[in-house]
């Protein structure tokens, strides 16, 4: 063995990326060995990383998630020479940041470990316009003195969390979202100068991004899709390059007639009025945009990093989704608006769902895959790579031809969509992935593209394809995002629901995504797959959508939701939306649960790297659970386990409404929320009010053409008035009191007027801290909507008071909130629906209620920890490092659920290693393994990695290990894992371990 080998393999094993013994760890292949690789997607990605000229790829291993793929972490380097070819690798780093495929890069050479940033582009040398050799200087340290750790920490990774690193890998500085950026950014200022309309401006660029991809697609030999010459013939002027056709009237124009002549498929077909559009527009900035030699602002850009031949093709079908769910733009002096109904999916969740329901087997090939509300094509997209991965294995690995190719499409490949401009862009992404499979030279004298919208791309809507039957048993896999619509917003949806509600609950919300999802089954062949994207809150949390939960989960097996509730701000770009993803089969239920999957929201979702899941994101839902019980979803979002039992425990207590109504009808009680000024606004604004005071409530309707009557209220206007923002846990603030100015409102209270006289209660909607603001008061005052209002006669002031305490004073009601709420949590962080508090157990006695030690655990780790970790994700305290405190709470913890049934269990001192902490629990006097000498620690685990658990032992981020008389567990250094309640979910399972080995 040469010196050179000698080296590169000692530094291989001191990262941990060789063992010991020579064998690559799991998660480590080398490019070389791709011919004997049997798992499809990792022989995928070797070939792709030769396509970089890489050594070996290090993966991340999934060991729990059986479907799920392996995503590549690293590409690693051997570089041979006696001195570093820095300008090969600035180029080859320039490359892997357009394609997005690593986030790291390790160059081995003779005397040193250099690290490339992937996420970032390469610094870029302004006088050339080349790349710079750019390392990652921080992580090379790093490296040099704890070398092993990268290994462990990329396994499981807690690399993304470490804060060093946390800026150092952030979306912003990815190559397509920077690209996206300036692309958007291109298109405001198109529209802004009304060069050209909307649909001529979004079609162009369409057809200029596939042209710059054919422009950049170049093979081993350099050729070109097209040559020499080829645009020259276009120009007036002689201009050989795409970008200066756009200089001239009508140059563009004869490109793509000719293009669409060539390739046929009307993909480069334009209309008439297009045409005449384009030859007069001055087309000047166009030109500027496609040669990247200024920003729209003017600032000079570096569009040379950028090469579409390395964009993934997924990137450039979500480039086109941007155009789709963008209204905003038509007018950009108008305040920004968003379509809810269009919402851009992440190549990171279109990825993750595909692997959940298209595994790479052969009997996929024979599969028929529909979309039903295909967009831009994302899913479509992915479905048909995955497609071609099964034909070549099937295939033993040879590339398709031109032929297979256009035969996958057409027998496969399916998409609806009512929007025609919506079909055609799925048509280009598709034909975008096509090209991506042929040699340049194949693209220009072979291909003719087929018009899929003749056949499998179809311009209708959905509903209407379903009351056809045309389709009926047909498709053998529906995935997709249909839109989320609170209304049914189409003549063939209303005529469905209208029919299917004579047999079953009402639709909740009227939510269109669900009928979507329910109708799919009717086009699927028998235990077919259906798995669409939906909103979270009707889907699972809304109470009024039980009933028809339980008619859904019963009538198809639903074998999977995964719930990205917590992700509803970073996960989708367009609007900040709950979400799950549910997917289920066409029969009935074949088991007695349902596997509910929390995902979280941490720094590698935020920047959108991978999702990170954990046991404790896993949770079985008992059928029997879905009509008997409508907070088991909720009470996983909080983190299951004990949380159902706890909510037993006010099983037998009355709820809030239910009290309120029998002291209504006993003592009469009022209760409602505040007043609504809605329609009166206008008339409040309005200079006449004295004027508009004499005229009747229909006469005022009529002069401002509003929907419901403006009434008056001599109660209200001219009282002292309590904005939402002044109550809190601490009471009324009283320098934000003041008259109420309004005189119009939309709803005053009429009949309830006696919630604005003391004594009453009000009661904010929403949690502050761990308390539902509630103040007893024996003043009049009056109050919004935003607000509830309890009135009662003098002689029940006491029980008034002790019920606005009771809210206010108690942290238990913050939590039940949490665990009720349809709302909160899942919609808006904080604040509550007047139902949801009605929802809360209460009694007069409820003060009386004597917790025990696991349920107080419960209730102050979800008032402390768990509501924030909800609202603030990746910067909230419980992702904070564990301090001794924790660790001791968790230990004592552990130990007393254990110990009633074990007697003497009892923790040993914690071992911190750099990312990890290792807590042993001792059986007896005296441990037969001795864990507790820190610097011993990592021998110990190595021998245990080694010898007794094979190379997966750190491919798993949650450990417990049983060693002789000695239990250790270990996780990660975040306060998450080692919370109380967590060691309670720890000592149950380990109860059941022990009870499973004959303990």
């Amino acid at each position: 063995m040469v010196d050179a080998e000698k080296i590169f393999i000692k530094q291989l094993k001191k990262l941990d990326l060789l063992l010991q013994n020579g064998k690559s760890p799991e998660g480590m292949f080398f490019v070389k060995d791709k011919n004997h690789i049997s798992i499809p997607l990792i022989r995928i990605a070797l070939e792709q990383a030769e396509n970089f000229q890489a050594d070996a790829v290090f993966f991340r291993i999934f060991a729990d998630e059986e479907k799920r793929s392996p995503v590549p972490q690293i590409y690693i380097y051997r570089n041979t020479s006696l001195t570093l070819d820095e300008a090969k690798y600035a180029g080859i780093h320039c490359r892997l940041w357009n394609a997005g495929l690593v986030p790291l890069a390790f160059i081995f050479t003779a005397t040193s470990i250099r690290v490339l940033n992937c996420r970032r582009a390469p610094d870029i040398d302004r006088s050339t316009n080349k790349p710079l050799f750019s390392p990652f200087s921080l992580l090379e340290s790093l490296i040099l003195t704890e070398q092993a750790f990268i290994t462990r920490d990329i396994t499981t990774g807690t690399f993304w969390e470490d804060p060093k690193f946390k800026s150092y890998f952030t979306l912003e500085k990815t190559a397509y979202h920077q690209l996206l950026i300036y692309l958007k950014d291109f298109r405001k200022e198109i529209l802004k100068q009304e060069t050209l309309s909307k649909s001529v401006t979004n079609r162009l660029l369409v057809i200029s991004i596939l042209v710059k991809y054919l422009c950049d697609r170049k093979d081993a030999d350099g050729n070109g899709v097209f040559k020499k010459g080829f645009f020259s013939q276009f120009s007036k002027n002689g201009y050989d390059d795409f970008a200066s056709l756009f200089l001239e009237h009508g140059s563009c124009v004869k490109l793509f007639e000719n293009l669409s002549k060539h390739f046929n498929g009307g993909i480069f077909e334009l209309t008439e009025d297009d045409k005449r559009e384009l030859s007069n527009a001055d087309l000047r900035p166009i030109a500027d945009f496609l040669r990247g030699d200024q920003e729209p602002s003017g600032q000079c850009i570096f569009w040379p990093l950028y090469s579409f031949e390395d964009l993934p093709i997924e990137l450039i079908s979500n480039i086109y989704e941007e155009f789709l769910a963008k209204k905003q733009d038509d007018k950009p002096s108008q305040k920004k608006t968003d379509d809810k109904g269009v919402v851009y999916t992440p190549p990171m969740l279109v990825e993750f769902l595909l692997d959940q329901c298209l595994p790479i087997k052969p009997e996929i090939l024979q599969w028929k895959i529909l979309d039903p509300a295909c967009g831009s094509g994302v899913f479509l997209v992915g479905a048909f790579k995955r497609l071609i991965y099964c034909w070549r294995m099937v295939n033993n690995w040879n590339l398709p031809s031109l032929k297979d190719l256009k035969s996958l499409l057409k027998n496969n490949i399916f998409g609806f969509d009512e929007k025609p401009e919506s079909v055609l862009i799925t048509a280009f992404s598709l034909c975008v992935a096509l090209c991506d499979e042929l040699e340049p030279l194949s693209i220009w004298n072979e291909l003719k593209f087929d018009d899929l919208r003749q056949r499998n791309l179809l311009a209708r809507d959905f509903f209407e394809i379903v009351k056809s039957g045309e389709f009926n048993d047909h498709y053998d896999l529906i995935i997709g995002n249909p839109p989320f619509e609170s209304s049914l917003t189409t003549t063939a949806a209303k005529d469905i629901e209208k029919c299917e509600s004579m047999n079953r609950p009402e639709l909740p919300d009227q939510q269109l995504a669900l009928l979507f999802y329910e109708q799919s089954f009717k086009l699927c062949h028998e235990s077919a797959t259906v798995c669409l994207i939906q909103p979270a809150g009707p889907l699972l949390y809304n109470g009024n959508g039980i009933s028809f939960r339980t008619y859904l989960f019963g009538k198809f097996h639903t074998e999977c939701i995964f719930d990205f509730t917590s992700l509803d701000e970073i996960l989708f770009t367009k609007v900040q939306v709950a979400a799950a993803a549910i997917m289920g089969y066409n029969h009935p239920p074949s088991s007695d649960k349902i596997l509910h999957i929390i995902f979280h929201r941490t720094r590698a979702s935020k920047e959108k790297l991978l999702f990170e899941l954990d046991p404790y994101d896993f949770h079985w839902v008992d059928r029997k659970l879905i009509s008997d019980n409508k907070f088991v979803w909720k009470a996983n979002l909080l983190g299951g386990g004990r949380l159902q039992t706890l909510l037993k425990r006010f099983s037998d207590f009355p709820t809030l409404g239910e009290y309120l109504e029998e002291q209504r009808i006993k003592r009469k009680w009022q209760f409602s929320e505040g007043y609504i000024i809605g329609c009166g606004k206008k008339l409040n604004d309005a200079s006449n009010i004295q004027e508009l005071i004499r005229l009747s409530p229909d006469a005022r309707k009529k002069k401002f053409e509003l929907k419901r009557l403006p009434k008056t209220a001599e109660w209200i206007s001219g009282a002292l008035d309590v904005p939402s923002s002044a109550l809190n846990r601490e009471g009324i603030d009283w320098n934000h009191i003041k008259s109420c100015k309004a005189t119009f409102f939309e709803e005053t209270r009429n009949s309830v007027k006696e919630i604005f006289s003391p004594p009453h209660v009000l009661i904010r909607e929403i949690v502050d801290k761990s308390s539902i603001p509630a103040i007893f008061s024996n003043k009049y005052l009056v109050f919004s909507n935003q607000m509830i209002g309890i009135s009662a006669p003098k002689k029940d002031a006491k029980k008034l008071k002790a019920l606005a305490d009771q809210l206010n004073d108690s942290g238990l009601y913050g939590v039940l909130a949490a665990m009720v709420s349809s709302r909160m949590l899942v919609n808006r962080a904080t604040s509550l629906l007047q139902r949801d508090i009605f929802a809360l157990p209460y009694s007069e006695d409820m003060e009386k209620v004597d917790f025990n030690f696991w349920e107080n655990i419960l209730i102050e780790d979800i008032e402390k920890y768990l509501i924030e970790f909800r609202n603030k994700g990746e910067t909230a305290s419980v992702l904070d490092g564990v301090d001794d405190s924790d660790l001791f709470n968790f230990g004592e913890t552990f130990c007393h659920i254990l110990n009633p049934v074990y007697e003497k269990f009892f923790p040993l001192k914690p071992i911190k290693l750099r990312s990890f902490i290792c807590f042993p629990f001792c059986y007896g006097d005296a441990p037969d393994i001795d864990p507790s000498d820190t610097n011993k620690a990592g021998l110990l685990l190595e021998k245990l990695m080694l010898h007794k658990h094979g190379n997966r032992l750190f491919v798993n981020r949650i450990l417990r290990l049983y060693e002789e008389n000695v239990i250790l567990i270990i996780k990660p250094n975040q306060k998450r894992y080692w919370l109380r309640s967590i060691a309670l979910r720890d000592a149950d399972e380990t109860l059941v371990d022990l009870l499973d080995q004959g303990y």
